[in-house]
């Protein structure tokens, strides 16, 4: 695997030439909490675009209305539109 690591103020960029973004996403992921987001066409199981993110400053989760924010160490829990939780 080839992977290209570009440091900045507070994030890290990983360029990688890897078939499986998945699995890069597996194994990333046993240094923190991640996430992976792909662009998938509707036809088929490969995308263009593969994005993943390993221990993200902010944290958002909603079930139904609930709303946890984790920022900073501090978490607070909103009962409301999960979309407007995020625009404020």
């Amino acid at each position: 695997m080839d992977v290209q690591i570009i440091k900045k103020k507070t994030s890290r960029l990983a360029y990688c030439v890897e078939p499986d973004p998945v699995r890069i996403y597996e194994n990333l992921k046993k240094k923190g909490t991640g996430f992976l987001f792909e662009s998938a066409d509707r036809c088929g199981d490969m995308g263009r675009y593969s994005l993943i993110g390993i221990n993200p400053i902010l944290e958002v989760r909603a079930i139904k209305r609930r709303v946890t924010v984790e920022y900073e160490g501090k978490t607070q829990v909103f009962e409301e539109d999960p979309f407007k939780v995020i625009k404020s």
